[in-house]
């Protein structure tokens, strides 16, 4: 309860939560057609994205502002030009853990694999941490590799999906009855973050939030 004169602390809802997790899925999408595609109509990226057309001018509005797509003039006649890529130099970040390794890659937005980084889960009997500990230690030292290479080539990343074994459940997404990760729902994108200096400073300049996508579905 909160004392009179005192300012409660501010706990984003559900639905928030939702809805940003919901923004950076629609995002992903408007990404993708456009990296296959080159260019698109908003008729086109509704269809592609599944959103209606007021709700994807407002995304669409965003992403320009942020400066991850271009928009070109509007015509004489009142329509629009077609919507592209501004971050086509830009890479995907991709890692997650199987069997007993890390691994990241980064690639260009086309998929096409410039680097891989692995390193192995370290298990110590005697660990008293829980059993996700160490296969995020093992994650974020790839991660932070990966990171760092971009950096080295002066490459900023665009988009980050780290990969479970198990589902994908909750807003925002948690890791769910994954092997690696434990069976309890695990905040994988929070846990790395704590873990990866690298990844808490590029988050700011990513084109959507870190996803978090089944092995199945990647």
């Amino acid at each position: 309860m909160t004392q009179p004169g005192a300012t409660a602390a501010h706990t984003p809802s559900k639905s928030a939560a939702a809805d940003r997790g919901g923004r950076a899925d629609h995002a992903a999408r408007i990404i993708d057609h456009l990296v296959v595609n080159h260019s698109a109509t908003r008729v086109e990226l509704v269809g592609a994205t599944g959103l209606g057309r007021t709700a994807l001018a407002g995304l669409v509005t965003r992403m320009v502002e942020a400066g991850v797509l271009v928009d070109p003039d509007t015509g004489s006649d009142g329509r629009h030009g077609r919507l592209r890529l501004a971050v086509a130099d830009r890479l995907l970040l991709t890692a997650g853990v199987a069997a007993d390794d890390a691994i990241a890659t980064i690639a260009e937005l086309d998929g096409t694999e410039l680097a891989r980084y692995e390193e192995p889960v370290a298990i110590v009997d005697d660990d008293p941490r829980p059993a996700h500990a160490a296969p995020l230690d093992a994650l974020a030292v790839v991660v932070d590799r990966a990171i760092a290479q971009a950096e080295r080539d002066e490459r900023r990343i665009a988009e980050v999906t780290l990969i479970v074994q198990g589902a994908v459940v909750g807003a925002p997404a948690l890791a769910f009855g994954d092997a690696t990760f434990g069976l309890e729902p695990l905040d994988l994108t929070s846990a790395l973050r704590a873990r990866s200096e690298r990844l808490a400073g590029i988050e700011h300049d990513l084109v959507s939030p870190p996803v978090l996508r089944t092995a199945a579905s990647a």
